[in-house]
Formats: structure tokens, C-alpha cells, sequence
């Protein structure tokens, strides 16, 4: 969090306003930005899952909406069983959403008209998931582990893996 705030203070210190197209609704004014270039901030990940942020985060919805994108769905019953609401707007009255994140990551059009679908065992080695009563064990590869570490004791449901 330290170098998020650096990161911060350097740019309202030495940014460079810049203008934007975006207009503030409440009274038509156009919003300018304060730029910096190149800089970067690095994380240790096996300290853990560094959420940048100076808010209050709902960590367990992350957690929720984390699978669901990587289960592959489109429709929003296993977010609304864990009480993350934040897609229900966009949904349809079945709960479909269309071809949101989950898709997009997990099944591509093919060239022949068919459809690729990537598993667990796919291109992008999705971690395995088992659970031990209500929690959540990893078993992945090597690069994996910093998020085993920042997920470790979450409360899931039992059909992540599907």
C-alpha cells in the first residue's frame, strides 16, 4: 500500500494536467487528468495478493466473481447463491448476461465454425480446486501459489470446480 500512496503523491507533486473527454455529470465540466510517465510499482506476490486500493473492498465477492469467471459462465446463479450483486443490472430475467469475462476466457470461436474450450488442464493451466469442508485449497502450478496464500479459508460452494 506504501507504494500505491508514493505512487500517488508523485503524481499530484509532479504530473503533467493533461485534458480528457470525460465530463462530470452533475455539472457538464470537463475533467482533466494529472499524468506521469513510466513509472511502476512492483509487489513481492508471495507476500500476497496485493489488492491496490484505498477503499474498502468486499474481498469475498473478488473471491466469488474470481471463479465465476473462471468456471466459464455467463449467468449470474452462482453469484447471486454467495450474495455478489454487482451483475445483476445487466442480466436478463433468466440470469444471463451474454458473452461476459467467463466466456471470453474459457471458450473462443474456431476457425472451422466449432468452438474452443479451454479446461483445466488448457493452455492457461487453471488451477485445480478442491474443497476441505467450507474451505479452499489450491492445487496449481508453482505461480499459483501467491493466490492459494490470499484465498486460503475463503467460504465457497462446493461446485466451484464445475
Amino acid at each position: 500500500m506504501r507504494q500505491y500512496l508514493d505512487l500517488l503523491r508523485d503524481v499530484r507533486t509532479h504530473g503533467t494536467r493533461k485534458p480528457t473527454r470525460a465530463v462530470l455529470r452533475s455539472t457538464g465540466a470537463k475533467i482533466d487528468a494529472l499524468s506521469v510517465f513510466g513509472r511502476q510499482i512492483r509487489f513481492e506476490l508471495s507476500e500476497g495478493f496485493p489488492l491496490v486500493t484505498t477503499k474498502k473492498v468486499a474481498f469475498g465477492a473478488i473471491v466469488h466473481e474470481l471463479i465465476w469467471f473462471l468456471q466459464g459462465s455467463t449467468n449470474i446463479a452462482y453469484l447471486r447463491q454467495h450474495g455478489v450483486t454487482i451483475w445483476d443490472e445487466w442480466a436478463d430475467e433468466k440470469g444471463e448476461l451474454g458473452p461476459v469475462y467467463g466466456k471470453q476466457w474459457r471458450s473462443w470461436p474456431a476457425q472451422d465454425g466449432d468452438t474452443i474450450e479451454v479446461h483445466g488442464n488448457g493452455p492457461f493451466r487453471l488451477p485445480r480446486v478442491a474443497l476441505s469442508g467450507q474451505s479452499l485449497t489450491w492445487r496449481a502450478a508453482p505461480g499459483y501459489r501467491p493466490l492459494t496464500r490470499a484465498l486460503r479459508g475463503a467460504k465457497l460452494a462446493p461446485d466451484i470446480t464445475k
